[in-house]
């Protein structure tokens, strides 16, 4: 969890070579860390922007399904 928070206080040039392995962790919600990593992704819209769309053109039905659910709704919350 450490490590965590520190990815946490990352900026852009330290966060933008990792973002799509953090994506990767939101294919299976069942694992916990993926509740860790959410609030991550969604603090860096801007870089994941790209490999959302990357993602939601990929066959992996239930990837689409998280990023679509999960990255979505929680932007629509923090924004208003």
């Amino acid at each position: 969890m450490k490590n965590l928070l520190s990815i946490k206080l990352f900026h852009y040039y330290e966060i933008q070579p990792i973002i799509f392995e953090l994506l990767e962790w939101l294919q299976n919600y069942n694992w916990p860390i993926a509740k860790e990593i959410l609030p991550i992704v969604v603090l860096h819209q801007n870089i994941v922007m790209p490999h959302i769309l990357t993602i939601l053109q990929a066959n992996d039905i239930m990837w689409k399904y998280r990023i679509s659910n999960s990255i979505f709704d929680i932007s629509k919350q923090a924004s208003g």
